[in-house]
């Protein structure tokens, strides 16, 4: 009996001891904010793919982005921009022991300025767009050290809230001379960060994209080059239309295109549809659009990327 006394304080110091060394759910929730932040996958930077940037359609930056409206005689020689003037983006995270799911959203706000060079005007739609992606996550290590770390993500989609006469992608389907091929037939999906695309340094990358038969006609853009955390100066082209196939588009960048200072790095892509309206008329067009946008890692064959989330990370 008095050995049954001993054991029973001891046994409860042992579990107390492993409670006290449980990690706080609180505390994860802000490791996972910090980590979407800044990681390669998530960073601020890609919150604002379809963004140009500047107000200015005539301007130097814009024209030397290759923002021309597609073909002159179609949407006329038009030239556009978007600027997103306020980002809100919100974070939801759910965690459950070692495993975590996380929701990214964002409202973007702002004004598409498109210059009709017959009317020698520029004209003013207000925007209003939402963003989500979906990441899942798992905790490496012990409970004193470790760290959270991403293991799946969805690409990021956008869409105009409201839209009248909505836009919608059906599929696409990148290739590169590389041999780094892959598909996005649903937003939702989730893929491995190890399945993320990787172009080497020098690649030349296509991108098509088929557009949903929604009974209005649209335009598709690329863009390219986006940094995971820092906003540089954005890299958009003309997808050049199927003569056959209205729905179908295609477009092209080299990956040397895009600022590579240093490799590895990661950058983000998109592929923007636009109502054609919105590129026509006057400031009684509405604006409607549409975009998926995807990381991409940019690096040698043999290099790896450092550990995700540090600030240092380029």
């Amino acid at each position: 009996m008095k050995k049954l006394l001993v054991l029973l304080p001891l046994t409860a110091l042992i579990f107390a001891a492993f409670a006290g060394c449980s990690r706080d759910v609180d505390e994860d929730i802000e490791l996972i904010e910090e980590l979407l932040l800044n990681s390669y996958f998530t960073g601020a930077g890609s919150d604002g793919v379809t963004d140009d940037g500047t107000n200015n359609p005539q301007g130097e930056a814009a024209l030397s982005m290759g923002l021309l409206a597609p073909v002159p005689g179609d949407t006329g020689s038009q030239t556009w921009v978007r600027k997103i003037e306020s980002f809100n983006r919100n974070v939801q995270v759910d965690v459950d022991g070692d495993s975590a799911f996380a929701v990214i959203t964002n409202h973007l706000v702002g004004t598409i300025y498109v210059y009709n060079p017959e009317d020698v005007a520029i004209y003013e739609r207000p925007i209003d767009d939402s963003t989500c992606r979906e990441v899942t996550l798992s905790w490496q290590g012990g409970i004193r050290r470790g760290h959270w770390r991403i293991e799946e993500i969805t690409p990021v989609k956008v869409w105009t809230n409201g839209a009248e006469h909505p836009v919608e992608i059906d599929r696409i389907a990148v290739t590169s001379t590389s041999g780094e091929n892959f598909e996005i037939t649903n937003p939702l999906d989730f893929y491995g960060r190890d399945d993320v695309a990787r172009f080497t340094p020098q690649d030349t990358v296509t991108v098509e994209v088929w557009i949903k038969d929604t009974g209005v006609d649209a335009w598709a853009y690329l863009h390219h080059g986006r940094h995971f955390r820092r906003v540089w100066r954005p890299r958009r082209k003309v997808f050049e239309r199927d003569d056959t196939d209205h729905l179908h588009f295609t477009g092209t960048w080299v990956t040397a295109e895009d600022s590579l200072y240093r490799t590895p790095t990661v950058r983000h892509a998109a592929v923007d549809v636009i109502l054609a309206e919105t590129l026509e008329g006057d400031d009684s067009a509405e604006y409607s659009a549409c975009a998926i946008g995807f990381p991409y890692v940019i690096a040698e064959e043999s290099a790896e990327l450092p550990e995700d989330g540090q600030e240092s990370n380029e």
